[in-house]
């Protein structure tokens, strides 16, 4: 059985020959319609972006398993900067909850003693 991928570019470029063919008929006098260059240029495009389109496409479906319901990206190692792997998002949210809770006390001229500042 041919490739998701395979079968999105075939699909699409069925698809483009009829937009293409529009292109190259569009002015009703000949001499303002395309000339052989501009619609190997125009048809390049075409080709490539069905391709692109295919590749993206056709690898999100080939693995089903990373699209499941109930996977989270937090379960996903992050790199950090250090070099390593952080045990996931979910930890760096929470840490940034914390730092968020402390300056936002010291933002608001409050210490951690409870003493007055007038």
């Amino acid at each position: 059985m041919p490739s998701y991928q395979t079968i999105f570019f075939v699909i699409s470029l069925v698809c483009a020959v009829p937009v293409l063919f529009w292109y190259y008929r569009r002015h009703p006098h000949p001499r303002f319609r395309p000339k052989v260059g501009e619609m190997v240029m125009v048809t390049l495009f075409a080709g490539l972006l069905s391709l692109g389109g295919s590749l993206l496409i056709g690898g999100m479906m080939d693995d089903p398993e990373q699209f499941r319901p109930g996977a989270s990206m937090g379960s996903i190692p992050m790199p950090s900067a250090q070099g390593g792997v952080d045990e996931g998002m979910d930890s760096s949210k929470d840490d940034r909850k914390d730092s968020k809770k402390s300056e936002s006390g010291s933002r608001n001229g409050r210490s951690d003693d409870s003493g007055s500042r007038r």
